[in-house]
């Protein structure tokens, strides 16, 4: 992380990882205080399908948001590709689908069945804020990682953030 912030030539990443942040905070403010369940499964089933027409089947609050999100999220891919040759929109799809497919805090409230701390830490919204940032710098770094004459690996950019190993999306 310390490479992010020293580093002068990684303002885009800084200013990529900044929009991703805000969307975690507005995507998890609209799952926990202002969307219904039955809104919600919608939101959630049009980030999975990652597909503007399906901005006609959210309710009016939803659709700027969800219009941002793919807008904002298919620019980071593009000025990725286009600086690094490699394309993490797949990647960031899925991602932003494992956030969005988390238990709701409103499914706990209805149910009554409130994860404890430790449960609600292993789910795999922590995991997915890691990967999202990964995918956000992987790119950059890997780059590097090859510049130096390291090992590329067959899959894609390395899954390290400071040496810590995150967990994939599934």
């Amino acid at each position: 992380m310390s490479i992010l912030i020293d580093d002068l030539s990684l303002s885009l990443q800084r200013v990529a990882l900044t929009k991703s942040i805000a969307f975690v905070y507005l995507i998890d403010d609209i799952f926990d205080v202002v969307g219904t369940l039955d809104e919600l499964t919608i939101f959630t089933e049009a980030v999975n399908k990652w597909d503007y027409a399906a901005i006609d089947t959210l309710p009016d609050y939803m659709k700027m948001c969800y219009r941002a999100l793919l807008d904002t999220t298919n620019g980071i891919g593009r000025e990725i590709y286009k600086s690094h040759g490699y394309d993490p929109i797949d990647s960031l799809k899925t991602s932003w689908g494992s956030l969005c497919n988390a238990p709701y805090g409103s499914e706990w409230f209805a149910s009554g069945d409130l994860p404890t701390t430790a449960k609600y830490l292993e789910m795999e919204s922590v995991a997915t804020i890691l990967r999202l940032w990964d995918d956000l710098g992987s790119a950059r770094m890997s780059i590097k990682m090859v510049e130096m004459d390291h090992t590329w690996s067959a899959t894609g950019p390395s899954r390290l953030i400071n040496g810590a190993s995150t967990r994939p999306c599934h």
